[in-house]
């Protein structure tokens, strides 16, 4: 195995490769069947860069069921080695299994984390655990987060089998698995999951959601929540045309939220960017009627998802020159309206993050907020497009993220604020600022002017102030 934590150390096997079969060392055995191993974190792959096989996951497995009798908190990782294809071998030899191996008994882990364990991770690992006293459990997620998550059918056999009588805190990476077959059932089967578990104090739920879901799971666990975090995404992959729209919440879920998660001490959750409108200010000021929340973590999304997603969305909001065609890829028709919305929104200063903080906290109940996150993603992302580079240089540099914490002392309103990222955002700048594309750079200076001293057009630039 390639690393074992055993009591509070990591003791890893020489050589540090993963566990390739075979017979271990009887050290490795003593050390994987000690009484005192309480908690393992394993690494595997399906081949490793010398293009042995990986064991480790079935290895572990084996140590659950029985060969570690004391063995409760068990994290896996899977990643993806970098092996050319010439090296890469499609038979994998069967798993001979570990000494003394019986398969007569089942463990009773109270946590299990699986970070992209592939499909069927659950119904697999039931046959090694009963999950009678699992209290923590991860599902997706890791180096592949995006791509990597539980389906329709894995939720459904959940739900038809009740797993987890004792779960406390979750946390789920969702996948709609539609690239090449429809699944017109997916948010039915989920709804059905979520409302098989006992009411939940911890939930992160990432991936593809739509209101009747998130509303089923408020009405069920909410009442107990104090930590949620919801970050809706839908797949971008090309094997076929998206239509799928991330889910965005407004201010009535908000209030939904509010309403239904009584006592919630910690949210991060994803809003929308709006050009600062009243709109997306009405949805900062409902945060501040959440008497118990105490920490707020905000992905500001700067994307516009429905435009290129949506086929009843009608683009025709812009006038005069910002109704020009400034590119078409395939079909993907982007304006110069576009354009500026998308550098609009990706302009996120500290002043901005600021006025937000004040927004929240000028009408809060309950107890104080102390610390505010504001991370932003998706500033050079158009229609359906990946982030355009034209208008991700410009986006580099204003996509800003923010810490802000309150002052310690109870005398005082006094906060801190913090860019975070900042080194490596001026890393990038040093390494890659070039040359910025004249349409861009256009329509980058009809919203900002150009200072009369400013050195290039990162000086010309300011955050659009929160409305009303």
């Amino acid at each position: 195995m390639s690393s074992i934590l055993y009591e509070d150390f990591i003791i890893s096997r020489s050589g540090s490769g993963p566990y390739c079969g075979g017979v271990p060392y009887p050290y490795e055995m003593e050390l994987a069947t000690s009484p005192s191993l309480y908690r393992i974190k394993v690494i595997c792959t399906d081949q490793d860069s010398d293009g042995d096989f990986d064991y480790n996951k079935d290895a572990v497995m084996e140590l659950v069921a029985g060969l570690a009798p004391n063995l409760k908190d068990v994290s896996i990782s899977e990643i993806h080695s970098e092996l050319s294809s010439s090296r890469r071998s499609m038979r994998r030899p069967l798993w001979q299994g570990l000494p003394g191996f019986s398969g007569a008994v089942t463990g009773s882990l109270t946590s299990l984390s699986l970070y992209c364990c592939g499909r069927s991770a659950i119904p697999n690992w039931a046959k090694h655990t009963d999950f009678d006293e699992l209290q923590h459990l991860v599902i997706g997620g890791g180096q592949l987060r995006r791509s990597c998550g539980i389906d329709s059918e894995e939720m459904e056999w959940i739900a038809r089998n009740n797993s987890f009588p004792n779960l406390k805190t979750l946390f789920i990476n969702l996948s709609r698995n539609d690239d090449y077959n429809e699944q017109p059932h997916y948010i039915e089967k989920a709804i059905s999951f979520f409302l098989s578990i006992n009411s939940l104090e911890e939930l992160t739920i990432n991936g593809p959601m739509e209101p009747q879901m998130m509303e089923s799971v408020l009405i069920h666990h909410g009442p107990t929540l104090k930590k949620l975090n919801l970050e809706p995404s839908e797949a971008t992959s090309n094997t076929r045309v998206r239509r799928e729209v991330p889910m965005v919440f407004t201010e009535d879920q908000i209030l939904q939220i509010q309403a239904l998660c009584p006592v919630l001490e910690k949210l991060a959750i994803t809003i929308m960017r709006n050009k600062s409108s009243a709109s997306e200010a009405a949805i900062y000021k409902r945060f501040g009627k959440m008497k118990n929340l105490q920490s707020l973590f905000l992905i500001l999304d700067c994307a516009n998802w429905r435009s290129g997603r949506d086929p009843t969305y009608n683009d025709t909001r812009f006038e005069g020159e910002d109704r020009e065609v400034v590119w078409d890829h395939s079909g993907i028709i982007v304006k110069r309206g576009n354009i500026g919305e998308a550098l609009i929104n990706s302009a996120v200063n500290e002043r901005l993050a600021r006025s937000i903080w004040e927004a929240i906290n000028q009408n809060k109940t309950g107890k104080q907020l102390e610390r505010l996150n504001l991370w932003t993603r998706n500033g050079g992302v158009l229609k359906r497009l990946d982030a355009n580079p034209s208008v991700d240089e410009f986006a580099q540099n204003m996509n800003r993220s923010w810490l802000i914490e309150r002052s310690p002392r109870d005398d005082t309103e006094d906060v801190t604020v913090k860019e975070l990222r900042q080194h490596a955002r001026e890393a990038y700048e040093r390494k890659w600022i070039r040359r910025m594309d004249p349409m861009v750079l256009g329509v980058f200076h009809f919203i900002w002017p150009q200072k009369q001293e400013s050195r290039d057009w990162r000086d010309d630039w300011s955050s659009f102030p929160v409305q009303g």
